[in-house]
């Protein structure tokens, strides 16, 4: 999947599975790591020197072209 959110509510699910068979310390930690994750927090303390990318564009230009919605758009316009 392509989503983030998505990605998260299923590792939480698959976590929080009876089957997973983790302790309580492990679930806390992987908790803890997709809330980081999902907090945006290393980008946040590193933040980017360069606004540059290896294919000339910016980083928002990249999330813009990377996300679902234009990915989705591109695939509509191939089928006509």
């Amino acid at each position: 999947t392509r989503d983030l959110g998505e990605q998260i509510r299923k590792q939480v699910t698959k976590l929080t599975s009876l089957e997973s068979g983790a302790t309580e310390k492990e679930l806390d930690r992987q908790i803890e790591a997709l809330e980081r994750l999902s907090g945006n927090v290393y980008a946040k303390k590193y933040p980017r020197t360069y606004d540059s990318t290896a294919t000339g564009l910016t980083a928002a230009q990249c999330s813009q072209v990377l996300s679902s919605e234009f990915l989705q758009y591109i695939n509509e316009g191939s089928r006509k």
